[in-house]
Order: structure tokens, then C-alpha cells, then sequence
């Protein structure tokens, strides 16, 4: 039986890495609460500036255009079920919580609906509802009030916010709780967001404690 009071599995984004997701969300970890991070399957390709990716997606003007590798994406998903299935066996009932920044977001999301079992909640920030990597997903009632944090910038140039607004909608379906955090700056998880997050992590640790 694990001695934390959580366990935070990290997920980054893009041509990022472990050391970014976790210099990315430590900061808004109570005491207590432990940290762990999982790479990406895949390799960004040559040019896009290094790091690791989740699944290969084209870009135009700046943006994740249509057509994302849905098979790497369910390999990467897989992975991500594979070790939260190790933590849950370590932990027992210890929260643990599942957190991802853009593409990692993407990702949580998805590894969310398909095991709602495994986490105790999910936060994201920057990211979006891949919706052709869900519907062959059934709902179950563990999906209802299942907690979900949504951070999100008005100005991201990379996931628009129109995104994140259509994916918030599409969750209605499932009856989770969202607690949605709208802020001024892009693509990126400024220090308001890290506070909110940091209430709402510690909330949902005491909330399973009571």
C-alpha cells in the first residue's frame, strides 16, 4: 500500500519530454502527493525541434490539422493504460490522478474514457478531445461525475480555444464534472492555472479521503 496521499501520472505534450512534464506540474503538487512521468511512444520527426510525441499529427498554419495517426495515438494509449494499471496494483486506493499538457492532454483524455476505473480524476491543459479515438468507446457509469480539470488559453495559437469549448460539450455525454479554467495567454500553463490546478488536485485527494 503506497504511503502518498496521491499519485500524479504526468503526460507531456509534443516534442517535449519527462523532465518538461514534470518541471511543467510539480509545481502544483501538495505535500505529499507523488510524481511520476511517461515518455512518448514515438520520435518527433526530423526538423520539428526534437523530444518525444504521442502520435504524429500534420500541421497547417500553426495548427494540428485533420487526419492525427489514430493508430499510433492507441498504441501510445495503450502505454499509458498499461502503467497506470502497475501504479493502481502498487498504490491499491491511492487517488491517482492523471494529468497532460497539449498532445499529453489529447492522450489522458482518451486513456480516461477507456479506463475510467483507473483514475480518480484527469486534468489537461492546452489540449483537445480526439473524438475519431473515442467513439468506438462505449459509456459506462463510471464516467458519470467522473472529475475533469480544463485549462485552456483564449489565445492559443495551436489548439484553438473553439477546440477546447467543442470537447467540454462532447464530454457532456459521459456526465463528468469539469471544472473548465479559461485564461488570456496561448498555448502554455501560466502561474494562474498552476494555483487553480494545485487547489483542485488537493481537493480531489481529500474529497477521496473523507
Amino acid at each position: 500500500m503506497s504511503t502518498a496521499r496521491a499519485v500524479v501520472l504526468a503526460l507531456h505534450g509534443l516534442g517535449h519530454d519527462e523532465a518538461t512534464a514534470r518541471a511543467m506540474f510539480e509545481p502544483a503538487l501538495s505535500p505529499g502527493m507523488v510524481m511520476e512521468t511517461l515518455a512518448g511512444r514515438f520520435e518527433s520527426p526530423t526538423g520539428a525541434g526534437g523530444g518525444r510525441l504521442w502520435f504524429q499529427v500534420d500541421f497547417a498554419d500553426g495548427r494540428p490539422a485533420a487526419g492525427p495517426r489514430l493508430d499510433q495515438e492507441a498504441a501510445s494509449r495503450a502505454a499509458i493504460i498499461e502503467r497506470a494499471i502497475a501504479i493502481r496494483r502498487r498504490i491499491g486506493d491511492t487517488p491517482l490522478i492523471l494529468l497532460g499538457f497539449g498532445q499529453g492532454g489529447v492522450v489522458a483524455l482518451t486513456a480516461l474514457i477507456e479506463r475510467p476505473e483507473l483514475f480518480t480524476a484527469c486534468g489537461i491543459a492546452s489540449g483537445r478531445l480526439l473524438e475519431p479515438a473515442i467513439k468506438a468507446l462505449p459509456i459506462v457509469p463510471r464516467h458519470c461525475g467522473k472529475p475533469v480539470f480544463w485549462a485552456h488559453g483564449r489565445n492559443d495559437p495551436i489548439i484553438g480555444h473553439e477546440l477546447a469549448q467543442q470537447g467540454q460539450a462532447a464530454l457532456g455525454r459521459y456526465a463528468m464534472t469539469i471544472t473548465a479554467f479559461d485564461h488570456d495567454g496561448g498555448h502554455e500553463l501560466p502561474d494562474a492555472v498552476i494555483a487553480s490546478l494545485r487547489m483542485w488536485l488537493s481537493d480531489r485527494v481529500a474529497s477521496e479521503g473523507s
